[in-house]
């Protein structure tokens, strides 16, 4: 209940252009959840999923684990030279930041600094699998992780007709979208969750996964590293 009422509120408050109060303290998780809180302050449901504690919302942070700040880079034509670490808010938008987090590219999370809060790290390929597999496999894990609603009916940020969605993880994957690395454009909001994965596939790739508007797969993709993508933190 307190998953589905926190959510719903933040989507009306920013979707709907309510007035937002971001002063106000978060609520104690679900009995055997934590309320994590990065550098910044930011406060984070998690959900205890498959044995591990995981993030139930998108990370937020501007800064390294150390203080050192993440560049932030709105510019598209700034976004695609880039083989630094940066980061964006969703289709410019600093009101996004609250409900669908900050898209960063690899360079962020592979960088040694640590992105995530102290005591977690931005999952491998192989966690992502297990996470999966706990949920009943790659080819249907996607209908327990995507938050359910959809904007049409005002229940939800995914587009219609968002597949088989139930939330039963309470993961709530949320669809942000990602940046493309090749003209610095926003795109699939609404349609697809896009996450990073720590593991790097090639030179200049690395995992991600996918989950889509369409179908309850969560599916593995080798994307570019200058892609910007949402991130989910698990507890070490």
């Amino acid at each position: 209940m307190f998953r589905s009422t926190l959510f719903g509120s933040l989507l009306l408050c920013v979707l709907g252009g309510l007035g937002c109060r971001q002063d106000e303290p978060m609520p104690p998780g679900p009995p055997g959840n934590e309320v994590l809180m990065d550098i910044d302050g930011n406060s984070y449901r998690t959900q205890l999923i498959g044995g591990r504690h995981w993030m139930a919302e998108n990370l937020r942070t501007s800064r390294f684990t150390n203080g050192d700040p993440i560049m932030q880079v709105q510019d598209a034509p700034a976004w695609i030279g880039l083989t630094d670490a940066a980061w964006a808010w969703a289709n410019d938008s600093s009101a996004l930041d609250t409900v669908f987090g900050k898209w960063y590219n690899h360079f962020a999370v592979s960088d040694q600094r640590g992105l995530c809060p102290i005591g977690w790290h931005v999952p491998g390929d192989a966690e992502w699998t297990a996470l999966a597999d706990s949920l009943g496999g790659l080819e249907v894990a996607g209908a327990a992780l995507k938050s359910t609603g959809t904007v049409d009916t005002g229940t939800g940020a995914w587009n219609p007709p968002n597949t088989g969605a139930t939330n039963a993880s309470g993961f709530t994957g949320l669809p942000a979208g990602g940046r493309s690395p090749n003209d610095g454009g926003f795109y699939s909001r609404g349609n697809a969750a896009m996450l990073w994965s720590s593991s790097i596939t090639f030179t200049d790739t690395a995992s991600a996964r996918l989950l889509t508007h369409t179908g309850i797969a969560f599916e593995p993709r080798d994307l570019a590293v200058r892609y910007g993508l949402c991130v989910r933190c698990v507890k070490d």
